[in-house]
């Protein structure tokens, strides 16, 4: 035991460490061999378990939206044309929703993603497709502001943060930009593999570098320098799995898919593999853990988003 919780029953230190979010348990590892082995506690595993710290939400979606999760909580905003888009947040940490403030104009959202504790949303005008325009919902003052106006017609629609730019991927475009840069307005692309078919579900972003899971290629990154998809080295095949979803945890790449249960019931599995990530050079090594089962879903739910939330 660390000597500054000496004079603390164990139990007592096991339910204060297991109340910290995970996000700075890499950090209190950081402090000693000692305080390393403690957060690793098995007993602080089963007490976050008890909390509902590290649980698995389900969604069912009646009305399209997009989704983004920024620390604890998740939003998600209407893909609709109304005259003000709505916005619902999720709170992990007591496991109600409650209705956010509505956006400040009408548009039709195409894709959004958080950079810096804000919201960006990018979409049009229902009236004027060729009029792109981006919106932030700032999370510290609940309140929305316009964007840098976007230089080109940002296309696209699954939306990932890197590198303080919001990338709307597509696997249907040709050079068209789809990555809006918040700083200033400015648009760039990233050409997804032409010979490889993905899923929506299936990019994360850790570290500022780009994953996405192919259907041949299996797990790869994105070289930013030399714009060009390569494969992350040291794994197993991972080109046979079904409706494949990526998410960050706590610096560790999470790989969701879905499995047929046994037997003809009305449930689909729903298994996990941890997967550490190290930059080599040029190029990035994986570590793979045991894959474990999550749970089951009911047969027709599929894998629509994977948020990584810190609670």
């Amino acid at each position: 035991m660390p000597s500054i919780f000496s004079s603390i029953p164990e139990d007592i230190v096991h339910r204060i460490l297991a109340r910290l979010p995970k996000c700075y348990h890499p950090m209190i590892r950081g402090l000693s061999k000692e305080f390393g082995h403690l957060i690793r506690s098995p007993e602080i595993e089963k007490i976050r378990a008890r909390l509902s710290k590290d649980s698995m939400y389900l969604y069912s979606e009646y009305t399209p939206s997009v989704m983004v999760a920024v620390g604890p909580e998740i939003f998600w905003i209407s893909r609709g044309s109304s005259p003000q888009s709505v916005m619902s947040v999720f709170d992990s940490r007591t496991g109600k929703v409650r209705k956010g403030p509505s956006s400040t104009a009408p548009r039709c959202v195409r894709c959004a993603a958080a950079v810096e504790r804000k919201v960006y949303v990018i979409g049009v005008n229902p009236k004027d497709e060729e009029g792109v325009y981006v919106e932030a919902f700032d999370v510290k003052t609940q309140t929305w502001e316009c964007g840098p106006v976007p230089e080109e017609n940002v296309e696209g629609r699954c939306g990932v943060a890197l590198d303080r730019m919001v990338c709307a991927l597509s696997s249907t475009l040709e050079d068209i930009p789809n990555c809006y840069n918040t700083r200033d307005g400015s648009c760039d692309f990233i050409k997804m593999a032409k010979e490889d078919s993905w899923g929506s579900t299936g990019a994360c972003v850790i570290h500022n570098i780009l994953y996405v899971y192919y259907a041949e290629m299996g797990l790869a990154w994105y070289d930013t320098k030399d714009k060009i998809w390569r494969k992350v080295s040291n794994l197993d095949p991972l080109n046979k799995l079904k409706s494949v979803a990526l998410g960050d945890y706590y610096g560790k790449l999470a790989l969701l898919w879905e499995k047929e249960s046994e037997g003809c019931g009305d449930t689909k599995e729903v298994w996990c593999q941890m997967i550490g990530l190290a930059r080599i050079e040029g190029a990035v090594r994986g570590t793979a853990e045991t894959s474990h089962l999550l749970g089951s879903i009911p047969r027709d739910y599929r894998l629509q988003e994977c948020l990584s939330v810190c609670a």
